[in-house]
């Protein structure tokens, strides 16, 4: 009987162990699909944007990690990385508000004056620096 309970007891700790790996992977994969997803949706906000922008009127400030531009409408935009609450924002006038979550770093270069690099890394709060996910793009601006 008692050695019946023992393997009863093995075989049960062994199935929780299982179970609990299994889970923390789960939620491992959900928060990186989740910062997939902004730093998707954050870079897909910006290329549109920055494309209408016209040469000649985008400024790049903040080390890099703020973008502003006039479009062909007279319409001004742009956008920021907010790293209190690791979001990238969007500038409707007068006011910055969030396009996406878990953005880490952000950084936009001018090449030309026609072409923005933008560069976004995103990650879960607690991820590793190694565990980091990076997506980068260039944008020809219109010429006026």
């Amino acid at each position: 009987m008692i050695v019946a309970l023992t393997i009863y007891g093995f075989v049960l700790m062994m199935l929780s162990v299982m179970l609990v790996r299994g889970y923390a992977s789960y939620v491992l994969v959900s928060h990186q699909v989740d910062v997939q997803e902004g730093l998707r949706v954050a870079m897909d906000k910006m290329s549109s944007g920055i494309c209408r922008a016209q040469a000649g009127n985008v400024h790049i400030a903040d080390n890099g990690q703020q973008i502003t531009f006039t479009d062909g409408q007279g319409k001004t935009g742009g956008y920021r990385l907010d790293e209190t609450n690791r979001q990238v924002e969007q500038k409707f006038e007068p006011n910055w508000l969030p396009v996406a979550s878990n953005i880490s770093a952000l950084s936009f270069v001018l090449d030309n004056s026609d072409v923005v690099t933008i560069s976004a890394s995103g990650s879960a709060k607690g991820w590793t620096p190694a565990s980091h996910i990076v997506l980068t793009t260039k944008v020809y601006v219109s010429v006026p």
